[in-house]
This record gives structure tokens, sequence and C-alpha cells, in this order.
């Protein structure tokens, strides 16, 4: 009976063991995976966990089919020619650190980024493209996860985006960043980064029709948009925007904190708390921050805004300029 009972065990140990190793990590370089986005004609699905390190590579159009497992960029260069885009289910993610993602200068149209994944972690790294940049905690039944039609999205719940100490440049196009916006729990953390995106830019957490609890940090930032810049929670949500003054330049001029052409809006829903402190904002055609919950504004500079409204079903605003009164 000894004998047959280690024989079982030996066996699982071994089971266990080859289980381990097809789910371990498998790491190539950036020439090798771009190879492999072009052997497979633009489309490349994991069946365990990448990491692309080191090296630069030119890639075309390419397409990785996450499933549940994480794709891990570090300490590389890619330049696109083709749209760029990952496609997560529950628990994947998409890590870039101390990497560089850009558009290639040779095609004259608009190229287009989307990392879509449970969890987005950009950190010392900088993406720049000519159109859309899309960075999505959530999991998106759609045909099209470049976003260039309306995504049908599907609940995922504790989604999660951070961005710290790094670029995210959309030259002719928008910025968004989402976080389980129909699911719980869904987190945005931008800091000590600088985001720039000649249309809209676009933070949304919670904030659909069934989101709850959605959460959004904006700390120490540099944030410039030509149109409308949007910070949006749903019921039960918070948002956080807080010393945001740093500077920035960009096609020849220098701007500092939130500066955008067209409007602000930084807003939570029912039981939402909205809290704006110590910020200098430039939103020419004016702000909007508002709760259906408690907001607070506290210590900002919003010299050289249009009309700034402030409202709250509890609602405190002081020391700012100019004085702003809660409507």
């Amino acid at each position: 009976m000894r004998s047959v009972g280690l024989k079982v065990v030996c066996q699982l140990m071994v089971l266990a063991f080859l289980m381990a190793s097809a789910l371990a990590q498998e790491v190539v370089s950036a020439e090798e995976f771009a190879a492999r986005c072009a052997a497979g004609g633009g489309n490349l699905t994991l069946n365990r966990s990448l990491r692309v390190e080191s090296g630069m590579a030119e890639m075309g159009a390419c397409t990785v089919n996450l499933r549940r497992f994480q794709l891990e960029i570090l300490d590389a260069q890619l330049a696109f020619a083709g749209h760029f885009a990952t496609r997560g289910a529950q628990g994947s993610e998409v890590r870039l650190d101390r990497s560089i993602l850009y558009q290639d200068h040779t095609p004259a149209e608009l190229v287009h980024i989307a990392l879509v994944a449970n969890q987005v972690r950009v950190q010392d790294s900088a993406i720049r493209f000519n159109g859309n940049v899309h960075l999505v905690g959530d999991n998106w039944v759609t045909e099209d996860p470049l976003g260039l039609l309306p995504p049908l999205p599907g609940r995922t719940d504790g989604g999660n985006v951070l961005v710290e100490v790094s670029d995210i440049f959309s030259i002719y196009s928008d910025v968004l960043m989402a976080a389980s916006r129909n699911g719980l729990g869904g987190k945005i953390d931008v800091k000590k980064s600088r985001v720039f995106g000649e249309g809209d830019i676009m933070m949304e957490a919670g904030n659909r029709l069934g989101g709850l609890r959605g959460e959004i940090k904006i700390e120490y930032n540099a944030i410039v948009a030509w149109h409308d810049i949007r910070m949006q929670t749903g019921t039960t949500g918070s948002v956080l925007v807080r010393r945001n003054f740093q500077p920035f330049e960009i096609f020849g001029e220098t701007f500092n904190g939130i500066d955008t052409m067209a409007t602000l809006t930084i807003s939570s829903e029912l039981i939402g708390q909205t809290d704006v402190f110590e910020n200098r904002v430039v939103a020419h055609k004016g702000v909007l921050i508002r709760s259906q919950g408690q907001t607070r504004t506290r210590e900002n500079n919003f010299d050289g805004s249009g009309p700034v409204v402030v409202r709250g079903l509890l609602c405190e605003s002081a020391d700012n300029n100019p004085d702003v009164a809660c409507q």
C-alpha cells in the first residue's frame, strides 16, 4: 500500500511540474515578437504568459489574444506601421516597463493602439501614436478591439489601469483610460505622467449601467487636450484630482497642470465622492466639478478658465483662485 501511495504522489508531482512548465512565462526578444505577429498574419494567441524583453523592432498590424495570460514588454522599442491591440479575459494583464511603443513614420493614415486586459500597467514608458490610444482594464466582447466601432462591453470586475512616470500621447486623436465601466471596483491611477490628446481625453471607471465603486486617482501630472477632458465614475465611485501642476512643453508651447481648449468635467454619481485639490487648471470653455454625493474643491488655480461650476449634495469649496462658491 505504501508503494502505491508513493507512486500516486510521484505522479501528482510530475503532473504539477508539467502544468507549471506549461504555464511558465516565455521570454522572447522584440524582433522575435514582431516575427511571430507577422507569421500569424497579424494575429497572435497566447498559450502561456509572454515577456518581450529588450531589442528594437518594426511591426505591422498585430492583435494579441491574451486569453487569461500576461503580456509583458520590458526594455523594448516597438515601431508600428499598423494597428496594435490586445484582447484579454478576466485575469489577463498587459505590462509595459521601461519601453516605448510608437507609430512608425511611414504610414500617412492614423495608427491606433488599444491595450485591453483585466490589468493594464504602464510604468517608466512611452506610448506615442497618431491615432487613438486606449488603455482599458476591462473585458470587451467585440469584433473590433481597436475601438474603431462601438464596443460591446462584457462585465469585468476589478479592472485596473495604472500609468506611472510615463508619456501617453495621441497626436491627432483621442486618449481613453477605462476600468470596469459596467463592473465593480474598477481603478484608474495616473501619477507623475504626461498625457496629451489632440481630441478628447477620457478617464472612466464604473460609470456605466451596472458599474459600482469605480475609483480614479490623478496626481502630479500634466494633462493637455485640444478638446474635452472628462474624469467620470458612477454610483458609489470616487474621483481624486490632486496636485496636477507640472509643466509640459509640446509643439513649442508650455502648459501647466490640466489644460484644455474646451471643457473639463470631473464627476461622480449617487453616493459618490469628488475631490479636487491644489491643481493648476485652464479649461477655456469652462469647468464642471460635481457629485451626487460629496464634492470638495480646495486651493485650485482656475485663472484663465471659462465658468467654473461646483456642485454636490454635500459641497465644500475654499481657497480657490478665483473664488468659487458651491451651486
